[in-house]
């Protein structure tokens, strides 16, 4: 079991993360089979190479289920409850390192449940809290664009306010996240036509080396 898919995950953690996992696989939140726990404490002297040949599969079995006849299918449906823990914890990781996604999604969740007071004050926050960053790239509008787009057609949001200036301030974020992405993608294909001599048709390519002239000279994107 070398190279299955467990495997692969696993090796893929740093150390710290392995030993933090240690505290995810026992956790009655997240996993309530003791024999993962079991598992893991058996992989953990292997870890990182895991190259060891008591990995085998009949050996793994053995140590798991002592006493027992090898069955393949256990095994295999253990594995796959380990795999899916494991890629849990992956984004348990992914989202404790990144406070947006992680205010994004409590956002996210605060809409869902009809607390719109917090979804409205949380969504505002975590906008002001973006446009403090100084680095203007297409990920800091996208954030803005999808942030305004799920509070503006929230339910029980007010659109059509006088002097509302939010559908406005929405376009200015699409635009401006549709013309740096494409412009991205538009420095890739030619770099692409340049390096494979094979033409691309690239769609609208005048009009968004224009807008992202304008932007750029007004200051918005760069």
């Amino acid at each position: 079991m070398h190279q299955s898919k467990l495997i692969q995950l696993l090796k893929s953690l740093e150390t710290d993360e392995f030993r933090q996992f240690s505290k995810f696989v026992r956790s009655p939140v997240y996993n309530t089979n003791p024999t993962i726990v079991k598992y893991y404490n058996f992989l953990r002297p292997y870890f990182p190479e895991f190259n060891s040949p008591r990995l085998q599969k009949e050996k793994v079995f053995e140590k798991l289920f002592p006493g027992k006849p090898y069955n393949y299918h256990v095994l295999g449906n253990l594995n796959r409850q380990f795999v899916k823990l494991t890629k849990d914890f992956l984004v348990h990781l992914e989202i404790d390192r990144n406070n947006v996604l992680k205010e994004k999604i409590l956002i996210q969740s605060y809409g869902r449940r009809n607390l719109f007071s917090q979804f409205e004050k949380g969504t505002n926050k975590l906008k002001a809290d973006i446009e403090k960053s100084p680095y203007r790239d297409y990920s800091y509008y996208q954030s803005l664009f999808e942030l305004s787009y799920e509070l503006f057609f929230h339910p029980l949001t007010n659109r059509y306010k006088k002097n509302d200036v939010s559908i406005n301030e929405l376009m200015k974020f699409l635009d401006r996240y549709f013309v740096m992405i494409k412009m991205h993608l538009r420095g890739e294909l030619k770099t692409r036509e340049l390096a494979m001599s094979k033409p691309y048709k690239i769609e609208m390519s005048d009009e968004v080396v224009r807008l992202n002239q304008v932007f750029s000279e007004e200051n918005q994107l760069f």
